[in-house]
């Protein structure tokens, strides 16, 4: 019998085992719904467990006829070393949770007596190592698991008739998200080598803006910061700030040092053509690392402090002076505020030192905002970056630490160890990315 006989025999019975069974079960199912009268709900329901049923039933068939449990012969070479040999045992079950149910799937089973450890090739070829959920149930529960809390994603995937742990849900999740930050740490590689990066931006970008801001998640110990960055391009426009793309936004972030993120920064922004972009303007709070990265990533750029920052500083420095709520302090900053819109800062200086401190908690106060203004004078120009039409407000990276971190990791009573949040962390942001479906896709390919 030739090979095209073999799988036309097994094809014609599969049909033939599947129209079977699922006609001696109909009328059970016919029974089911008259007897639940106009239950609408409760109809639905019987359905589709039937429909599973039927379904996770004609699956397991698939796989048992037609050779397709994974037996590749009566031995393999073992990984171990020459002496090593994966000798067949036979056929072993396993429960398999898929998106039709639970089924039972007998596959192949090899054994190395030299070393000890076993084989199952249908497995690793279909995506079981280490675990019994379908690569289906592993996409949909990791998806899930980047938007919500992991009780919810068992309680929504129980509710259609996929049974899986509060425990499993997380570390299916976890273990998507180590997958994609290992890609991420790929492209972070290349593009320290200078390559170009798969999928970059081909056209010029106009203006390419680099937001970059921290929040911090509870640990297990403490609270630790995940930097983040918002990179997205506007239209060009004289006198007036472009106009957002929406859904244009890409965000990076970790929970990890600044130099590392550094990295990670300019890979992303890479991939959005930030080498070829007419203009790079990157954007922060005043913290030295921000800039400090600016200037090690992005040699040709626009600086600007956001303009919250700037005059919350004013307000802070106000409030220690005059006393908080005092008309003297809202009459000093609104005075300073429209200096500071000016883009003014020397008379913003100058005021502050005009004033003669009455205690060391107001001196020392005074001295680090004289230096703070001092340091980012050049990136509070706002009346000239206004007049080119420039951003002069984060919004955009404020709004993503609480999209990206806020929303999804400091929930109330959440402790994280901080591997499991960076992993966790990059399933949401591809989610937020639009780009989960990619990267689910190269994970399984490698």
């Amino acid at each position: 019998m030739s090979v095209s006989d073999g799988a036309v025999l097994a094809r014609e019975k599969w049909v033939d085992e599947v129209v079977s069974a699922m006609q001696e079960e109909v009328g059970d199912l016919y029974n089911a719904l008259a007897a639940c009268g106009e239950h609408f709900e409760r109809q639905e329901r019987l359905v589709r467990d039937w429909f599973m049923k039927a379904g996770a039933s004609a699956l397991k068939r698939f796989y048992e006829l037609g050779g397709r449990r994974g037996h590749v012969g009566t031995s393999l070479p073992c990984n171990c070393g020459p002496q090593g040999e994966q000798v067949f045992q036979g056929y072993r079950g396993r429960s398999v949770v898929t998106l039709v149910g639970s089924m039972e799937l007998e596959r192949a089973y090899y054994h190395c007596q030299f070393c000890g450890k076993g084989l199952v090739p249908l497995d690793e070829r279909i995506g079981l190592n280490g675990h019994s959920f379908s690569p289906a149930v592993q996409r949909l529960t990791s998806h899930l698991g980047g938007e919500i809390v992991f009780h919810r994603v068992k309680g929504f995937l129980n509710e259609v008739g996929i049974e899986l742990s509060t425990k499993e849900a997380e570390r299916r999740t976890e273990e998507t998200g180590r997958k994609i930050e290992a890609l991420h740490q790929e492209r972070i590689i290349q593009a320290k080598k200078g390559k170009r990066l798969e999928g970059e931006r081909r056209d010029l970008p106009q203006r390419l803006y680099l937001q970059v801001d921290g929040t911090k998640a509870h640990m297990l110990t403490d609270w630790k910061e995940a930097k983040l960055g918002a990179i997205f391009e506007t239209e060009v426009a004289s006198g007036e700030a472009g106009r957002l793309r929406r859904g244009d936004t890409t965000y990076c972030a970790a929970f990890e040092t600044a130099e590392k993120f550094g990295w990670r920064l300019f890979a992303t922004a890479t991939s959005r053509g930030s080498h070829l972009a007419k203009e790079v303007v990157f954007m922060g709070d005043g913290a030295s690392w921000v800039w400090n990265l600016a200037a090690e990533h992005f040699p040709e750029r626009v600086e600007i402090l956001d303009w919250y920052h700037a005059s919350e500083h004013l307000w802070d420095l106000a409030k220690v002076v005059f006393g908080e709520g005092t008309k003297e302090c809202k009459r000093w900053v609104k005075i300073r505020l429209r200096e500071l819109k000016k883009g003014n800062i020397e008379a913003v200086l100058e005021a502050m030192n005009q004033i003669r401190p009455h205690s060391r908690e107001v001196r020392e106060k005074l001295r680090k905002e004289k230096a703070y203004f001092r340091n980012n004078g050049d990136r509070m120009r706002y009346a000239e970056f206004k007049r080119k039409g420039y951003f002069i407000g984060s919004g955009v990276v404020e709004s993503g630490c609480k999209r990206a971190v806020t929303q999804r990791l400091k929930l109330a009573g959440m402790r994280w160890k901080i591997e499991n949040a960076n992993a966790v962390l990059q399933v949401h942001l591809a989610n937020l990315n639009g780009e989960f479906d990619n990267l689910w896709a190269q994970t399984r390919a490698a």
